[in-house]
């Protein structure tokens, strides 16, 4: 008997899974001392939130992620399938530990620094996606995070035949590894120090953005959005380009924002919306994640539609 997954439209999401604990300081930081404030612990990592974001909308997604055989790997496998992601093609490591995410925010949500200790993510290699190729065939999109190695980056563009990738750089330091395949890149949804390395292009301030656009399409990315937090984000296909402001809300915590635009988009894109309204409702998404304490807000589900 077939699986659900090969019988029906869904999206391939490849890349991170891991517990986030997130602190957040009552009062004012203070460098090099003890800060009062709270701390919680919640399922994360780029790749698994933006999965959850999807289910939250509607699109059925398979997760290809790794985790450790342990109790975090537990809590993370059982949270993932009760909120409906597809987890029977997860690699589960013996000599890893699972992923975990250690952030400190200030009073206003605003991230100070993180750590991540993502080693297992290695157990993602050449030999355990070609034993998932035929699943990951089936899908109509991938969607991609950079926290994948090098190695794990080259099978997947390799195989990607005409299969749309959408990408999420993570950050500076790991979008240098995309940079060999923006000719095979379907969008690409880069903050705006990333998209001045990916482009090659520094500029002063996200005025520039519309630049940094041309250049990424230069270089055979098909779209675009930059974001620019609170500032919103300039989006261009190539033909049609545009800024989308951002949603006015409160902001409680901006993890995760990014995981749920891109999650907005390809949800768009499935769902049959042009670019522009695609856009709009990435914008949506990222500004009720900002207002939730929760990485992944249920209140994305009022903006789906399921497909």
């Amino acid at each position: 008997m077939k699986n659900k997954s090969q019988t029906e439209h869904f999206v391939a999401v490849i890349g991170a899974a891991n517990m986030d604990l997130m602190g957040k300081i009552t009062g004012e930081a203070v460098d090099g001392d003890s800060n009062p404030g709270a701390v919680t612990i919640s399922p994360g990592g780029v790749a698994r939130n933006i999965a959850e974001n999807l289910a939250l909308l509607g699109t059925r997604c398979e997760l290809v992620t790794a985790i450790g055989n342990d109790a975090w790997g537990h809590q993370l496998t059982g949270h993932c399938e009760s909120v409906g992601i597809g987890m029977s093609h997860g690699i589960v490591s013996g000599t890893h530990r699972t992923s975990s995410y250690l952030s400190i925010h200030d009073k206003q949500g605003e991230l100070i620094t993180a750590i991540n200790d993502m080693s297992v993510l290695d157990c993602i290699n050449s030999e355990a996606l070609e034993e998932r190729l035929s699943m990951l065939s089936g899908a109509d999109a991938w969607i991609l995070d950079a926290n994948l190695t090098e190695a794990a980056l080259a099978y997947l563009f390799c195989h990607a035949e005409n299969k749309p990738i959408w990408v999420d750089p993570v950050s500076t330091i790991k979008a240098q590894r995309l940079i060999p395949y923006l000719s095979k890149i379907h969008c690409l949804t880069p903050n705006l120090d990333e998209a001045q390395l990916l482009s090659g292009v520094q500029v002063e301030d996200f005025t520039n953005a519309p630049l940094l656009a041309k250049k990424l399409h230069d270089k055979g990315v098909n779209n675009v959005m930059i974001t620019s937090g609170e500032r919103g984000a300039y989006a261009s296909d190539g033909n049609t380009a545009f800024c989308l402001e951002a949603e006015t809300l409160s902001v409680k915590n901006v993890t995760g924002c990014g995981d749920a635009a891109i999650a907005a988009l390809v949800h768009g894109s499935i769902t049959g919306l042009d670019w522009k309204e695609s856009g709009k409702l990435a914008m949506s998404a990222a500004a009720l994640t900002a207002s939730s304490e929760q990485t992944n807000s249920p209140l994305l589900s009022t903006l789906g539609t399921n497909v």
